[in-house]
């Protein structure tokens, strides 16, 4: 929630931004404009300026964030099809976290930084940071062992070309 008002949120462990908050729902919230345009590129390699701006207070359950940073989220036509953007939270915000995605159950549950093993026991893959800033993780595949983005935004799983054509998958 922003302030008073509840809005719908991707949490987006692939997402570099801390927010991103659609023009409709910026409309009826509590925002300060910095007068800034921030340059984005989406996973289909467009680039858009949109409005950069700042939330005094944010509160995602029951951590309270002060001064959070974030953009406009325009309209893009990759990922989702068609239709208002979609709000977003990415890693600029999640770092603090240990961020646990429970599919099963639909539900996505904050701990402290410091509670990762305690939550999810002990680590089975170690993340690697890319060149670009995401993290990754070695997986075991048919095709032999790969580097993946664990990535609750996207819409699709996929594999770049090279890697196909080179494994002859």
């Amino acid at each position: 929630r922003i302030g008073k008002e509840r809005i719908d949120v991707i949490v987006d462990t692939g997402g570099l931004g801390g927010i991103a908050i659609s023009p409709t729902d910026l409309k009826r919230l509590d925002v300060e404009f910095t007068g800034d345009s921030i340059t984005r590129t989406d996973s289909a390699g467009k680039t858009f300026e949109s409005r950069a701006f700042v939330v005094p207070e944010l509160f995602l359950g029951e951590n309270l964030f002060r001064a959070v940073g974030g953009f406009e989220r325009i309209n893009s036509d990759a990922g989702f099809a068609g239709g208002e953007p979609m709000n977003v939270i990415g890693r600029g915000l999640l770092h603090e976290f240990t961020v646990v995605v429970d599919y099963a159950n639909g539900e996505i549950r904050l701990y402290s930084a410091d509670q990762g093993e305690s939550v999810c026991g002990s680590r089975t893959s170690d993340l690697i940071k890319s060149e670009d800033g995401h993290f990754v993780l070695s997986i075991q595949t048919d095709g032999g062992e790969m580097l993946a983005l664990m990535d609750t935004g996207a819409t699709y799983s996929f594999v770049q070309s090279n890697v196909i054509a080179s494994r002859n998958l």
